[in-house]
Formats: C-alpha cells, sequence, structure tokens
C-alpha cells in the first residue's frame, strides 16, 4: 500500500488574534498610548496542526480563505510552520475570524 501524503488533515477555521498591550486600561472616554503589538494565528485547528507540524507529522488544512490580509497573514503563518494548504475556491470572499486583545502591562504576564 502506497504512504499517504499526510499523517494528519485538519478541517477547521483559522482565526488571527491581535494583542494590544497598554500601560493601563483606559477609563471612559480616555486614551491610553499602545506600548506594543502582536499578531498571532490561531484556531482549534490550525493550532493543533502547528503542534503536530513541529513534532515532525506531515500536515495539511482544508480551509476556507479570501483575498484580505488577514487571510495572507493565515496562509504565510501556516505555510512557515511547513502546513499544506487546501483552500476552498468558491471562497474568496471568506475572512479568518478575528479578535482584538487589550492587555494592561501593569496586571503582569
Amino acid at each position: 500500500m502506497p504512504e499517504a501524503p499526510f499523517d494528519i488533515v485538519g478541517l477547521g477555521v483559522a482565526t488571527v488574534d491581535d494583542f494590544i498591550v497598554v500601560p493601563e486600561y483606559p477609563a471612559k472616554n480616555t486614551k491610553r498610548p499602545v506600548i506594543d503589538t502582536v499578531r498571532q494565528g490561531g484556531g482549534s485547528t490550525a493550532t493543533a496542526l502547528v503542534a503536530a507540524a513541529r513534532l515532525g507529522f506531515r500536515t495539511a488544512q482544508l480551509i476556507s480563505l479570501g483575498r484580505d490580509e488577514l487571510s495572507r497573514f493565515v496562509r504565510q503563518s501556516l505555510a512557515s510552520e511547513g502546513i499544506t494548504l487546501f483552500e476552498n475556491p468558491d471562497a474568496l470572499d471568506a475572512e479568518p475570524y478575528h479578535s482584538v486583545i487589550i492587555f494592561e502591562a501593569s496586571a503582569g504576564p
């Protein structure tokens, strides 16, 4: 029997999380400077596939991504981890879920 091309194939959405660090959470109608920003990919399926790829498994994901900047980020992030993407060609307007998370620097890690 020929060897399968992948050890693990996932089906699921991708997410993009933007983490924003501020000195303290702003009170209503006030502003605070941003200390740092970090963008990370996520989603249960993508996170599990990244872990598996880092352990040496051959991984792929069936996914719907569009042409927007967040979709490009997901493509680049997963490709850099060695994950092969099989995209839905009929989903040109699809977008990953996107979250913005604000952290207070004073709260610590």
